[in-house]
């Protein structure tokens, strides 16, 4: 099971970039992140080979909004940046969870999938 090992420590480095990459932003908006939509799909992704199509459903949602925005050059505000770190959420409990060989529950994806609902909702 080497190779899931690895996918979880890739997936988990890859949600620490994006984390990192959004509270950069949060705190000086010309921080470029435009990586960020394309690091989105590479997590949802995961998620599908995790088993979680809810949370790769979330990501592929919120990977949407997030390149719709920068397409547009509208800025991300406090709220929508906190949509973002809900559905990152998901997937770092997904992965710890994994990695720590404890249950999985759906419930837990809740959150980042209506955080990606909300979003589209702001788009609209």
């Amino acid at each position: 099971d080497e190779a899931h090992q690895a996918l979880l420590t890739e997936t988990k480095n890859l949600i620490d970039f994006i984390c990192q990459s959004l509270t950069l932003y949060a705190n000086d908006q010309t921080q470029n992140i435009e990586a960020i939509a394309g690091s989105l799909k590479e997590l949802a992704g995961a998620a599908e080979f995790l088993g979680s199509t809810t949370q790769q459903h979330a990501l592929l949602q919120t990977a949407q909004f997030v390149q719709e925005q920068l397409e547009q050059s509208q800025p991300f505000n406090t709220d929508q940046i906190h949509c973002i770190f809900n559905v990152l959420a998901g997937i770092d409990m997904l992965v710890d969870n994994l990695k720590n060989k404890q249950p999985v529950l759906q419930s837990m994806f809740n959150v980042a999938l209506s955080s990606s609902q909300q979003l589209q909702k702001k788009a609209a």
